[in-house]
């Protein structure tokens, strides 16, 4: 049962845009451009929380973005579907992650909002003129900024539909009902994951084969590194039990997993894997066709 094979995840990560509306500048693009009508012509938002205050926040928010589509597919309500056998190294990995963003939260609070609006001040005034974009009105206080940040986790057991009890609210032949169309639309959601699995085995295998089938390629060991992981996600994100997709994996793990160097400096070697790619992407449209 699924229940048994995966958990539920709920990743929610908040970062302000650290950007304001600039009223004046934008009424200034609107005259100057909208003509007598005064057309809204687009909007000047000004940074008033440089970008490199927030790079850190933004960073881990990436590699954990990256981390959590390498190893679920997606479900119902925004949620992602984790294989259970993954969950302590997935755990292990966010509280190393949460520690991260726990000390850049706090270098932050020290630099909110003295540093950040002295540097704020001179990067937004034009030192020859005078003439100054900031506002002191645009900060928030302390504590409501901070509060915009937030870094959560949360798991949750997958259901099914036999552990649903609505006999006592509407009686037993409805409940099966509702419990029938549970059921498919369950086994709807793991056809979807099968599909979307197979989706991102080609869309990685298919770069790889282009890559390295055109004229001048440039072949970085991120490339190489992706396929090799997508060998490692295959077996574990395979909820259907489908054989042909482990064999897949097997053939992806085998066949593509060459040596940068000698795939930038061999000819032979590129057409070699190309081939292999190819052979790869035409069992992946039986299995996809079936």
């Amino acid at each position: 049962m699924l229940k048994d094979k995966a958990i539920l995840v709920e990743k929610k990560v908040k970062i302000p845009s650290g950007t304001k509306r600039d009223l004046r500048l934008t009424g200034q693009l609107a005259h100057t451009y909208g003509g007598n009508s005064k057309a809204k012509v687009g909007n000047y938002n000004k940074e008033v929380v440089n970008s490199d205050y927030l790079k850190p926040f933004r960073n881990i928010r990436n590699q954990l973005n990256v981390y959590v589509d390498d190893w679920t597919l997606p479900w119902l309500a925004g949620l992602d579907l984790l294989p259970s056998k993954q969950l302590l190294d997935f755990s292990a990995f966010f509280r190393k992650k949460k520690s991260e963003w726990d000390d850049c939260f706090e270098k932050l609070s020290e630099q909110y909002p003295d540093e950040i609006k002295r540097e704020a001040r001179v990067r937004m005034t034009n030192p020859s003129t005078g003439d100054s974009r900031y506002d002191e009105r645009d900060y928030l206080p302390k504590e409501i900024f901070l509060d915009k940040f937030s870094m959560k986790m949360r798991f949750i057991p997958v259901s099914d539909a036999d552990d649903l009890d609505l006999r006592v609210h509407i009686g037993e032949q409805e409940a099966e009902s509702i419990k029938r169309q549970v059921r498919a639309d369950m086994e709807q959601e793991l056809r979807d994951t099968h599909t979307d699995l197979c989706l991102r085995i080609k869309e990685h295998v298919t770069h790889m084969r282009d890559i390295l089938s055109s004229d001048s390629p440039r072949i970085f060991d991120t490339m190489v590194d992706g396929v090799r992981q997508l060998a490692d996600t295959i077996p574990a994100l395979n909820f259907m039990d489908d054989p042909k997709l482990n064999e897949l994996a097997e053939d992806i793990r085998v066949g593509l997993n060459a040596n940068t160097i000698l795939l930038r400096d061999s000819e032979y070697e590129r057409e070699v894997v190309t081939n292999k790619a190819e052979d790869i992407l035409r069992k992946l449209g039986t299995i996809y066709a079936s």
